[in-house]
């Protein structure tokens, strides 16, 4: 893993937690635009997950990172 400097641009960092994708996913739903946060996320220079990436095992997390990379580009996760 690299370390991050932030600002690139403008500072903005975001904070997503508990995001249980794979429970959404169970329901072919978007939990990124279930909530409504793509706007802030398009709108980041950075973004931290914390807790619970999924319900299941850490295997799964590799969906996470693809859908919340169509957002912010993943060496910004």
């Amino acid at each position: 893993m690299n370390d991050l400097t932030i600002p690139f641009k403008t500072g903005r960092l975001a904070i997503v937690s508990d995001l249980h994708f794979d429970g959404y996913q169970r329901y072919t739903l978007d939990p990124i635009k279930t909530w409504g946060i793509e706007d802030i996320l398009w709108n980041v220079d950075a973004l931290i997950l914390e807790c619970d990436f999924t319900n299941g095992p850490p295997r799964n997390w590799a969906d996470v990172f693809q859908c919340l990379s169509a957002f912010v580009p993943a060496d910004r996760i």
